[in-house]
């Protein structure tokens, strides 16, 4: 989550959200040596703790924080990162729709959770909108060039 607040405001540090990953390290670092997060039990099946859904609403805090960070810096600009917004817009439903299902469902049968699913294609939509940006931009310097001589 922390790459994609990278991505839309590159300039800014983002260390709340750096605080909350550390937190949420520690939190499930734990499962090391007690159970308060989570564990793995003889069956090799997942059992939750007391903590068990800090990951879930760290990330939910960071969704928020993305999204918003996303919608102003596009109304910053005008025509195409309005419509940048769409991609945005997109990966946030993505995202919570995975939350959504990590919590409702049966985790016994998932091998990996939606969340985990949901920001590598994420991820890959992200790799796509800024090639497909770079491109215009470079394309955008071709035509300026081109007017110059």
């Amino acid at each position: 989550m922390i790459l994609f607040l990278y991505i839309v405001c590159p300039d800014e540090k983002h260390l709340g959200c750096w605080a909350l990953a550390i937190v949420n390290f520690l939190i499930n670092i734990t499962a090391y040596f007690s159970r308060i997060c989570f564990w793995i039990d003889e069956g090799n099946h997942y059992q939750g703790g007391p903590l068990s859904k800090a990951c879930l609403i760290i990330s939910l805090i960071m969704i928020a924080c993305w999204f918003y960070k996303s919608v102003r810096k596009s109304s910053d600009h005008s025509g195409a990162g309005r419509r940048g917004m769409l991609i945005h817009i997109f990966v946030v439903l993505m995202l919570l729709a995975s939350v959504f299902l990590d919590v409702t469902l049966d985790e016994a049968g998932q091998p990996i959770t939606f969340l985990t699913f949901a920001i590598v294609i994420s991820s890959v939509f992200y790799y796509i909108w800024l090639h497909l940006r770079f491109v215009q931009m470079h394309e955008d310097d071709l035509k300026a060039q081109q007017r110059l001589r």
